[in-house]
């Protein structure tokens, strides 16, 4: 009993310091450590999709979103309707609308994965297992997927018509439900 008076009182001495064991209470209280033990086993996972995103997050513009599940990577790409609106403006006729609408979509997603290849370190996107882009206007979403070793080759092509063929042989596209 004499013990816990003096303890009491010393207690009494520091109020600065009960306050503080009082908030670190409250802290240690909500904090989930759960999710802060995977967040930092995953960072510590040897995955080259992060890698790879760290340099290409500098490179890219603020309308894409990038994301990583494992090694597989994932970029989701909104179009500016700026160009969509030239387009419209440039074609009359309906039927080559539509044709220039595609076009105009296909040609940007090709240009969005050169992009990739060239500003993503080619010996981390060679391990990156999947890469999925999805392209989204208020017209058309198009996917393309494809694997790391097979688009780290596109930066040291430099004839159109060999860029072409290598996504063609390459690249699988799906335009998706909107």
């Amino acid at each position: 009993m004499r013990h816990m008076r003096n303890v009491y009182l010393w207690m009494m001495q520091r109020p600065i310091l009960m306050i503080g064991i009082l908030f670190m209470a409250i802290f240690l209280s909500t904090v989930n450590f759960q999710k802060h033990v995977k967040a930092r086993n995953t960072a510590l996972e040897a995955h080259s999709c992060p890698a790879a995103l760290v340099q290409l997050n500098r490179h890219i513009p603020q309308s894409w979103k990038t994301e990583c599940e494992g090694n597989d990577m994932s970029i989701t790409i909104t179009l500016d309707e700026k160009v969509l609106e030239k387009i419209l403006a440039q074609n009359k006729d309906p039927k080559k609308l539509s044709e220039a609408i595609h076009a105009a979509h296909y040609r940007q997603l090709a240009n969005s994965l050169t992009h990739i290849a060239k500003n993503c370190p080619n010996y981390t996107l060679e391990r990156t297992s999947n890469i999925k882009v999805i392209l989204e206007t208020s017209k058309l979403k198009i996917g393309a997927y494809t694997h790391g070793q097979y688009l780290f080759k596109l930066p040291s092509l430099t004839d159109p018509t060999m860029i072409a063929e290598h996504l063609k042989a390459t690249v699988q596209i799906k335009e998706l439900a909107k």
